[in-house]
């Protein structure tokens, strides 16, 4: 995280991903005071993705601690407003594709106390090849029960088809896909279908689209064809679904990847959705106001 590109970017929320890797690969456990604790620590320990976790979460404690004019951590939507009063970023703590390994409810529950929101299922999803979906493990309808108690969000993205159904069908309020676009500008296998598009906004979720060159368009990728996702979407299912979710820190580079340089360059997306005939208002919805009120509904 660069903290003063992400205030010139005029960023107020930031998801802050929280390695959850059974690999040495991992961030957290490149650290070089972990270095003497790899050697006891292989792929599929379940002490080594728990652990690798536990280390992005104390980043983000101690980032905080080291910037608290700066910076907030944000469980709740209220916590995002009062950031935004203050001219702080607030972080939310978000977990991809899955728990770590050997996780249980009670992990859940207290990796809930020290601040996560916010779990992506993926990891969850049994597929039969990088293109066609599987069965979810049991256990993810068991975290969607429990993750709807406590009060998180349930994040489809990365998820397949049929993967997407599944957690669709099981989740009872808003959900959210925090990065993907339109499958029907661009038929990538993690980007949602119209029907897929229409089951979220019905659930009142929002999908953030994403600037990640692959998840636009496989020809001609640009910011102009990132605004066309927002369009279709918009027209298909209306205003308040739609949000942002650019994931700059999962393409490995943004310059090479993305179709912004770096965050900085996020008013360049308010700027054409304005040129586009936005008004004002829309356009706060996109940037955030939509994300709020399913935080509102959901987050406790």
């Amino acid at each position: 995280m660069d903290l003063p590109r992400l205030m010139e970017g005029g960023v107020t929320c930031q998801m802050m991903a929280i390695c959850n890797a059974d690999s040495p690969a991992s961030v957290a456990l490149r650290r070089p005071e972990r270095a003497a604790s790899l050697p006891r620590m292989r792929k599929g320990d379940s002490l080594l993705g728990l652990s690798s976790a536990l280390d992005c979460i104390e980043l983000v404690f101690r980032e905080i601690a080291k910037n608290p004019d700066k910076l907030t951590l944000a469980t709740k939507a209220e916590d995002v407003r009062k950031a935004k009063e203050e001219g702080k970023v607030a972080l939310m703590m978000s977990i991809e594709s899955r728990l770590p390994s050997g996780a249980t409810l009670d992990t859940l529950r207290i990796l809930y106390r020290l601040g996560l929101r916010c779990v992506a299922l993926s990891g969850y999803e049994n597929r039969k090849s990088d293109t066609i979906g599987g069965p979810l493990d049991p256990f993810a309808f068991d975290l969607i029960d429990e993750m709807e108690k406590l009060g998180m969000l349930v994040d489809v993205s990365h998820l397949l088809e049929e993967g997407f159904w599944q957690v669709a069908k099981a989740v009872k309020g808003p959900f959210i896909d925090t990065h993907g676009n339109a499958y029907s500008l661009c038929p990538h296998p993690r980007n949602l279908k119209d029907d897929q598009l229409k089951a979220l906004a019905e659930a009142g979720g929002v999908i953030g689209v994403m600037s990640y060159k692959p998840f636009i368009d496989a020809q001609a990728p640009s910011l102009s064809r990132m605004l066309d996702h927002i369009d279709y979407i918009v027209g298909l299912i209306g205003i308040d679904h739609v949000g942002l979710g650019m994931d700059f820190d999962g393409m490995g580079g943004a310059k090479k990847n993305a179709v912004l340089n770096d965050v900085t360059e996020m008013p360049l997306i308010t700027e054409g959705l304005l040129e586009r005939g936005y008004s004002k208002k829309e356009v706060k919805k996109i940037l955030g106001e939509n994300y709020m009120r399913v935080f509102d509904a959901v987050l406790r």
